[in-house]
């Protein structure tokens, strides 16, 4: 199943916004070699470990400032 619609969205139309598959790890716009940044969610600690503040803190310019450093720390 995973491999299906893996590739079942990516055929034009299958996804109404494209937008939605601009931050993928395999994207067209990426020549699918785009790295992801790490992500969060709740709870704001797991084993010892804490979320960063700016992820908790909702502002989206923000976060998205940090996501591009990540990713280009990654490379």
């Amino acid at each position: 199943m995973t491999v299906i619609e893996s590739i079942v969205r990516l055929v034009p139309g299958v996804i109404k916004d494209a937008k939605s598959r601009q931050d993928e790890s395999y994207s067209l716009q990426y020549d699918m070699k785009n790295i992801e940044y790490p992500q969060y969610t709740r709870p704001e600690e797991v084993l010892g470990y804490k979320v960063p503040e700016i992820l908790l803190g909702g502002h989206h310019k923000n976060i998205e400032e940090r996501r591009k450093k990540k990713i280009k720390k990654m490379r």
